[in-house]
């Protein structure tokens, strides 16, 4: 399902190794074509995934008139590159001075340099407006703009990058990933009533769908729902980390649903909500270390390509103690079916000893 709504969005099915939005499904994706390759993949598999345009070979050189070409893949992947940039640094304004990013940086000047010589194409273009992408800027140059415009257009990128990742503008207050953008957005509402909004900007804002009311139709904990599903959709649990990097209010807000439960506060309708995600009331403490084991496990396929960690991982020695330990309990047959599925959903291999030379 995951892979079918990628497809109605971008056109195709090449997603791309790192894509930020959803890594579980592009490891997944390069998964499908591991095993088809080695033809482990079953008919009825094989029969879904053709139904909907699934590119086996995306690897290999194809004829440039095909929508399926290597160029294209690699423009995904730059694209999906640039997008986590922007989630980091709140700008697509991609600086040589930026460590990794210097591939990145030339990538983003041909897209400004397609722009002015009229090569681009209009897909492509809306894909990059839609996260803020800005065509009139030299990488080398100073900004004209004065400090205040700076600011406001910072804070205007952290809203775009907010309503593309949610699909609206309630913003949590102290949200961290956010800092000060739910004021923003309320000193905004304020200069449009008393008519002391500029008009450049409120056309920005009104160019993205902006909600001028400022009463909002759905509360803050909709939001941090709607922002759980998410979690759940890419990570396959609720168990969301105390220090979870890309979203630290998730984790909080989380904790605090299982206080408001312990304490009886919590309103039968929101439990109701909860539970159908699976959320888990009483966290086992060797749980959260399953599932923490698991996320830098994935971090390392995403880096290496593979789940053979090996015993002495420099970077993370218990790492390959904790691999080790999945293998020796599967074959005990100990291995709980939903942490069986988990890692063989990010290519996980039990018998290592058929791949050794």
């Amino acid at each position: 399902h995951r892979l079918s709504r990628y497809k109605q969005q971008y056109g195709d099915c090449l997603v791309p190794h790192t894509y930020v939005h959803d890594r579980l499904l592009g490891l997944w994706v390069h998964t499908q074509r591991s095993m088809y390759k080695l033809k482990n993949m079953t008919s009825d598999k094989e029969e879904r995934l053709n139904s909907i345009g699934f590119e086996w070979n995306a690897n290999e050189n194809v004829d440039d008139s095909s929508s399926t070409s290597v160029s294209e893949m690699k423009w995904n992947e730059m694209f999906s590159r640039l997008e986590y940039y922007k989630e980091q640094y709140g700008d697509c304004l991609v600086k040589n001075s930026n460590a990794g990013d210097k591939s990145l940086c030339e990538w983003v000047k041909t897209q400004r340099r397609a722009y002015k010589s009229d090569k681009m194409k209009t897909e492509r273009q809306k894909r990059l407006e839609s996260i803020g992408f800005e065509w009139n800027t030299d990488g080398n140059s100073t900004p004209s703009s004065s400090d205040s415009d700076q600011k406001w257009n910072r804070m205007f990128n952290l809203l775009l990058r907010y309503k593309y990742l949610y699909g609206h503008f309630l913003v949590p207050k102290n949200d961290a990933n956010y800092e000060g953008l739910a004021e923003w957005i309320k000193n905004q509402r304020e200069a449009n009533k008393v008519r002391r909004i500029r008009v450049n900007r409120e056309k920005k804002l009104n160019s993205i769908g902006f909600i001028w009311n400022s009463k909002e139709t759905i509360s803050e904990w909709d939001v941090m729902f709607d922002r759980l599903q998410r979690y759940k959709q890419t990570y396959g649990d609720c168990l969301v980390p105390k220090n979870y990097v890309r979203d630290r209010a998730l984790g909080a807000w989380v904790r605090e649903q299982r206080n408001a439960q312990k304490s009886k506060t919590l309103v039968t309708g929101r439990r109701l909500c909860l539970q159908s995600l699976d959320f888990v009331w009483n966290v086992d403490g060797n749980v959260l270390k399953w599932n923490e084991m698991a996320r830098c496990l994935y971090h390392y396929k995403e880096s290496n390509g593979n789940c053979l960690v090996p015993t002495g991982y420099a970077e993370h020695k218990a790492l390959g103690e904790w691999v080790k330990l999945q293998r020796k309990t599967y074959k005990s047959g100990k291995l709980k079916g939903d942490r069986q599925r988990h890692l063989e959903s990010i290519g996980f291999v039990w018998n290592v000893s058929s791949r050794k030379s």
